[in-house]
């Protein structure tokens, strides 16, 4: 047989061994994959349970806990072992803050690259009511304005009189301190001359 012939074979021969290894491997990491996430979920709810767990139920949960931290150091990253040793150290409850702070570090470090904001951790996990942002203070000025004075009140009986009546300039007689003419009749008189003749 000619060479040409076994090029083909030969390679659809790689290509399907390729192909094998190619879908063992990924169909692996599927399953640690599944398994990992298993192991976190089963790790989470024994310590959601716990916190409300009766004593006749306590050794069941630990027993729990107790396989799913084998689980995790089987399966779990580097990154998701050292926030679970922080969280055991912490004494593997949420009821502390200490222990609040590593429950949200451990899950922070399962979420890996998917960010999660941690306020909204502490409202699904531990049933905390949001923080509601506060307004930022107004900026103070560096020297405030003096108060105004107020203005001294002055009674009616002493206020200024109105200016006398004018007739080109020049007011009109008056004898009463209110500044109006005493008599209308004279005023009249004193209107007529002055239109009379004009100063």
């Amino acid at each position: 047989m000619s060479w040409t012939v076994w090029i083909p074979l030969m390679a659809t021969i790689v290509a399907a061994a390729m192909a094998f290894v190619t879908g063992t491997l990924l169909e692996r990491s599927k399953r640690r994959h599944s398994l990992r996430n298993e192991a976190y979920a089963e790790y989470l709810s024994a310590v959601a349970r716990s916190t409300s767990a009766p004593p006749s139920d306590r050794s069941k949960v630990l027993t729990d806990a107790a396989l799913a931290k084998c689980k995790i150091v089987i399966h779990g990253s580097d990154r998701v072992i050292e926030a679970l040793k922080a969280f055991e150290l912490c004494g593997a409850v949420s009821s502390s803050e200490e222990g609040q702070d590593g429950l949200l570090d451990l899950v922070v470090a399962i979420r890996g690259s998917v960010g999660v904001d941690r306020n909204d951790l502490r409202v699904l996990l531990l049933g905390e009511q949001p923080q509601k942002p506060q307004p930022s203070p107004l900026p103070e000025w560096p020297h405030a304005p003096p108060p105004m004075a107020e203005k001294p009140h002055v009674p009616l009986s002493y206020a200024r009189p109105p200016p006398a009546h004018t007739v080109y300039g020049k007011p009109f007689p008056s004898d009463r301190r209110d500044g109006y003419p005493a008599s209308y009749r004279g005023c009249w008189t004193k209107f007529s001359r002055s239109r009379a003749q004009p100063p």
